[in-house]
């Protein structure tokens, strides 16, 4: 009987002792600097409790919808065995590159006990890029409207793309992208719709010179 009983208080303080798989650490400055697009590269300096642990790193939200402020977790993997350590701060600075949707406006940086937000920034002027062909996932003609299907990353909208429309007697249309979306959201298929008028079709007779390509 007494050995069940210290046997079972020394596995409750052997469990004490069991460190967590990972843990936030403190957190002092943060900087945000833009990069391009909507990409910008977060830099956090701080301490981490003692010397013991490691791999501090920036582990940002995952949201189905784009926040107004993006919430980014420093983590840090603690001792490991457990056991007492001396309680000296062990300093660390560490950097991450993030592309954030057009809504987000901020970053929230959460440590222990402490959250920080940042506004992104002025952003920088980056040179015109040429337009390119876009993979379609299908079209469709609706209401007077001819009607593409693209895959948007979460900022896709229908003034980042221009249609080009050929002369004969079946007019050959092509549709590019004229600007990139940098953003990270769940891919997804959107529809982008011209109407004939844009598009200067007096029928709807016409052929399409995008590839097709289909949703895996």
């Amino acid at each position: 009987m007494k050995f069940s009983l210290i046997l079972v208080m020394l596995l409750s303080l052997c469990c004490m002792f069991v460190a967590a798989e990972e843990e936030p650490v403190f957190v002092d400055s943060v900087t945000v600097e833009h990069v391009k697009g909507h990409t910008y590269k977060i830099t956090v300096s701080g301490n981490a409790p003692n010397p013991g642990y490691t791999n501090v790193r920036l582990v940002p939200h995952t949201y189905m919808v784009a926040p107004e402020s993006w919430e980014i977790v420093v983590l840090a993997d603690p001792p490991k065995g457990g056991g007492m350590m001396i309680q000296v701060l062990k300093p660390y600075t560490v950097s991450l590159e993030h592309t954030f949707s057009d809504v987000t406006k901020s970053v929230t940086i959460i440590g222990r006990a402490r959250r920080v937000e940042k506004k992104l920034g002025a952003k920088k002027a980056t040179p015109p890029k040429k337009r390119v062909k876009e993979a379609i996932y299908g079209v469709k003609v609706k209401d007077g409207n001819v009607i593409f299907s693209v895959l948007s990353g979460g900022c896709t909208k229908k003034e980042h793309f221009e249609c080009q429309v050929g002369d004969g007697k079946v007019p050959a249309i092509t549709l590019y992208r004229t600007t990139p979306d940098y953003c990270e959201m769940v891919p997804h298929v959107v529809e982008i719709s011209f109407s004939k008028k844009e598009l200067g079709l007096k029928a709807f007779n016409f052929v399409i010179k995008n590839e097709f390509t289909f949703v895996k």
